[in-house]
């Protein structure tokens, strides 16, 4: 077995011992920082181990004032214990380095006889790998902690569903009671109109009637006309709804008389008017009588 000293690339060999572990000691100079490293074995003798020194160190070695030297003696950095166990510093040790004047604390990473390197690095490395039983824990505490949450979400949607669902049904009764609200509606105004225009089927319209005549005299004043225009067995049997005066148009001169509106109980009492008048000379000579009868008063 063999390892590599850091910076130089030189092997180190080991023919017998126990690995105990390794030191680093960090040098600066000029701005640069090497490493020097230095593998125990529990049977070797100071003056046997190589000097693992680098370009960097020993430009650093100049650099540094005449303790430094001293201080990066191989030969006082290792410890030569009776036992063949290297003894590891206590826990809250500190060495210091005289060089750079760095605190390395006692309890720095050194790996014993009974932990591989690769549980040495799991141990130390936060950020180790998690294995597929970690996971699987994680998963497991997770989905524990958001069953009752889930449960309550899919409690609350089923809820505002159901509201959603009787809201949806609400709005299409609304929108068939619209609809046939407006059909009634509809309905309703042509029926309105279809008798009003029944209506006024029965009616004639009198110009040129003096105004001096007024409302209470205007039945009185039409039986006299219809027994002038008719036989006065037939003048007897038509019967009289109402009448009344209407308002002048724009264009009718200030002098004429308003016109009047009579209303007949059937449309064969006013065929029978509109017969008895219709060869008789019209009282307006631009507007012939039998269109001025029949025109539809709004």
């Amino acid at each position: 077995m063999s390892f590599l000293y850091p910076k130089t690339g030189k092997k180190a060999r080991r023919t017998s011992g126990a690995y105990l572990g390794y030191t680093a000691t960090r040098t600066a100079a000029r701005g640069l920082e090497a490493e020097l490293a230095v593998i125990y074995y529990s049977d070797w003798p100071p003056d046997h181990l190589p000097k693992p020194t680098t370009d960097m160190g020993r430009k650093t070695q100049k650099s540094q004032p005449g303790p430094s030297k001293e201080s990066h003696n191989i030969g006082e950095m290792l410890q030569r214990p009776n036992s063949k166990m290297a003894t590891r510093p206590e826990a809250g040790e500190h060495r210091s380095d005289s060089q750079t004047g760095t605190t390395t604390p006692g309890d720095s990473p050194i790996m014993s006889p009974a932990m591989t390197p690769l549980e040495a690095m799991a141990d130390q490395d936060p950020q180790a790998p998690a294995t597929k039983q970690d996971i699987a824990n994680l998963l497991r505490e997770l989905r524990h902690m958001t069953a009752a949450n889930l449960d309550a979400v899919c409690t609350k949607v089923q809820a505002v569903s159901a509201r959603t669902q009787t809201m949806e049904t609400e709005v299409q009764d609304l929108k068939r009671e619209v609809h046939n609200l407006l059909h009634s509606h509809t309905y309703l105004t042509l029926r309105v109109d279809l008798a009003e225009d029944c209506k006024r089927c029965a009616n004639i319209k009198l110009r040129r009637v003096s105004d001096t005549i007024d409302q209470a005299e205007l039945p009185q004043y039409l039986r006299w006309l219809m027994d002038s225009l008719l036989p006065h067995s037939q003048a007897k049997k038509i019967q009289l709804e109402g009448c009344y005066r209407i308002n002048k148009s724009q264009q009718a001169p200030s002098d004429a008389s308003r016109d009047i509106i009579v209303r007949y109980q059937s449309v064969a009492d006013r065929n029978r008017i509109l017969a008895a008048v219709k060869g008789k000379p019209s009282p307006d000579p631009e507007v012939p009588l039998s269109n001025a009868t029949n025109r539809r008063v709004s």
